[in-house]
């Protein structure tokens, strides 16, 4: 069954690539009609000016971008983004006006585009993280080693979203206040034991290690991350465990727990597994800190 729905899923990603193609040569011949209502609807809708002089006002360089955005959706607008076809000067700013609309044009729509209707099928028909298929996707997209990612990464390696709220200029600031604050909010004493889920590269487990005496067994489903995590760490009370957090068998054997946006990983088809399984692991008084980016 376990293959089965794999096989479905993806031909459900590429029958999403096929509607997103044959969507934008559709629209092309009645860009200038898309522009006239989009600019529209921003400026009307979401006080958004396309052209205008505001911050989170977005600039259009190029056609292309009309048709583009409304058939493959958020995917569609960041690639114009990063062809410099458009251009925000405060993306925070931006995103805040999406985020606080009360009319019928939500970030849940827009970000699948006009394959709306396969996305809804793909991830909430079908439960895509079942421990075979949370390995086949950390081959995929997690094992493709250290120098990729240090390309784009903080020197942690911490693959989630920063924190800026306490005033950093950059993303290796960022990164080491969202490490600070995640301590701070697990309220650490020596000789505790932590459990670090999905770890990735290693860098919260090293710091929590590193700086409050304490013993952090970290869980990733990627061999590569694993190892390299392992390399970081050596010479602290670290251990690095390459398995799915279902495979975790002690009970009541961790003071805390922390989870940096691993609940997209878990899926909404095993939140109550997943929560009951923390439950069991988690020793009494003892606390969880996990995030999702939303």
């Amino acid at each position: 069954m376990d293959h089965l729905v794999t096989l479905v899923l993806t031909v459900l990603d590429y029958l999403i690539i096929a509607w997103d193609f044959v969507t934008y040569c559709i629209l092309v011949p009645f860009t200038p009609l898309i522009k006239i209502f989009i600019d529209w609807f921003f400026r009307t809708q979401l006080n958004i000016k396309v052209g205008g002089d505001v911050a989170w006002d977005i600039q259009a360089y190029n056609w292309r971008c009309y048709p583009i955005g409304l058939s493959r959706g958020l995917v569609g607008v960041a690639e114009c983004w990063m062809n410099g076809w458009i251009t925000v000067s405060n993306l925070e700013l931006l995103f805040t006006k999406f985020l606080e609309n009360k009319g019928p044009l939500k970030l849940k729509y827009i970000e699948p585009g006009s394959s709306f209707l396969l996305y809804r099928v793909r991830w909430n028909w079908f439960n895509i993280q079942t421990p075979k298929r949370a390995k086949l996707f950390c081959k995929m997209s997690y094992n493709l080693g250290p120098d990729f990612f240090k390309t784009f990464l903080d020197s942690s390696l911490l693959f989630s979203v920063s924190y800026y709220g306490r005033g950093a200029a950059n993303i290796e600031d960022s990164q080491h206040h969202k490490m600070e604050l995640t301590a701070e909010k697990l309220q650490l004493k020596a000789g505790m034991r932590v459990l670090d889920l999905g770890c990735g590269f290693g860098g919260l487990s090293r710091y929590l290690a590193k700086n409050f005496d304490i013993q952090v067994v970290g869980v990733t489903n990627s061999s590569s991350m694993a190892a390299y995590a392992r390399d970081i760490c050596y010479g602290l009370p670290v251990e690095i465990r390459e398995i799915d957090w279902r495979e975790i068998s002690e009970e009541k054997a961790f003071d805390r727990i922390v989870g940096i946006e691993i609940l997209f990983h878990i899926g909404s088809h095993n939140l109550e597994a997943f929560f009951k399984k923390l439950f069991n692991l988690l020793k009494p008084n003892g606390i969880l800190v996990t995030t999702c980016s939303v």
